[in-house]
């Protein structure tokens, strides 16, 4: 299929793309809110060695980087989260409930620890669906850095963990990113709706065409139960449209009586009927007019 055919074929099929992104959009949506909104709280640490005078710039950045790499993956650790909930600080420890495997995988997913560069700058994020507690943790986070770094490395004194940002919490949720989610959806319902029309290009593959004709079937392909004496005339106009001539009211099979089940089906145009029993039957049967539909 050529670029021009393919273009001409999307404006031709406009409701069928515009129904594909709507129904990923709704998707990711229901998707977002489904998910705990959750607080951030920020902070930056910057890790400094003391050095003798004769070290050289390149040595001591190296130093740097090394230990503020191991400092973010320790905050990760069972000792620093034991140190945590263990601090003077109003962190709820009923959150991370279960037994130390999936209290270890809340806290991952809780904090987020990582490097910048090569600059010896630990960012921390804390993620919680309380603002308060997404500020106690990231305060105590803070706090077990300065006071007991020296327990993570070997260098002593020498070392030092300084706080260069402090805690700052988010005024709103920051997650699920809303923005993102739907961007991230309306990019894969374009995607999913070229690729259906490029694979099903005729016009009969139209999806609100199909969601139409479902529905039509569904609510004019109908089997009605009545009477011998009342079975009414049926009739099927150029539309497709059913009309009894005269409403079918509530009454009786007596005796004698045959019953009949009729079968309507409007895209083939046929009318079916057929004796499905007879004799002492005492039945009720009930049923609307049927209008225009």
């Amino acid at each position: 299929m050529e670029l021009f055919e393919f273009i001409s074929i999307l404006k031709n099929r406009k409701r069928t793309v515009l129904a594909i992104v709507l129904l990923t959009l709704l998707l990711a949506m229901v998707f977002t809110l489904v998910q705990p909104f959750k607080y951030r709280a920020d902070l930056k640490v910057l890790v400094i060695q003391n050095f003798s005078a004769n070290i050289d710039p390149y040595t001591a950045s190296k130093s740097n980087e090394y230990l503020s790499n191991v400092l973010a993956r320790v905050i990760y650790s069972n000792s620093f989260y034991n140190n945590i909930l263990a601090s003077e600080f109003d962190v709820d420890k009923n959150y991370f409930s279960g037994d130390v495997k999936k209290q270890m995988e809340k806290w991952a997913k809780t904090i987020n620890a990582k490097v910048i560069n090569d600059s010896g700058i630990i960012n921390i994020n804390v993620y919680h669906s309380s603002r308060i507690q997404a500020e106690q943790i990231a305060k105590s986070i803070s706090y077990i850095l300065q006071t007991k770094h020296a327990l993570y490395h070997g260098g002593g004194n020498n070392v030092k963990a300084q706080i260069i940002d402090e805690p700052i919490v988010s005024r709103f949720p920051v997650k699920p990113n809303i923005i993102l989610n739907l961007a991230l959806g309306l990019i894969i319902g374009l995607f999913l709706a070229f690729g259906y029309i490029y694979l099903f290009p005729e016009e009969r593959f139209d999806v609100i065409r199909l969601f139409e004709k479902k529905k039509k079937r569904k609510n004019l392909k109908n089997k009605y139960l009545v009477n011998s004496n009342d079975l009414q005339e049926l009739k099927i106009n150029n539309n497709s449209n059913i009309a009894l001539k005269q409403e079918v009211v509530e009454q009786k099979v007596v005796e004698n009586n045959l019953l009949f089940e009729v079968d309507i089906d409007l895209d083939q145009g046929i009318v079916e009927k057929k004796v499905i029993g007879d004799g002492d039957i005492k039945n009720v049967f009930k049923r609307q007019h049927l209008d225009d539909l």
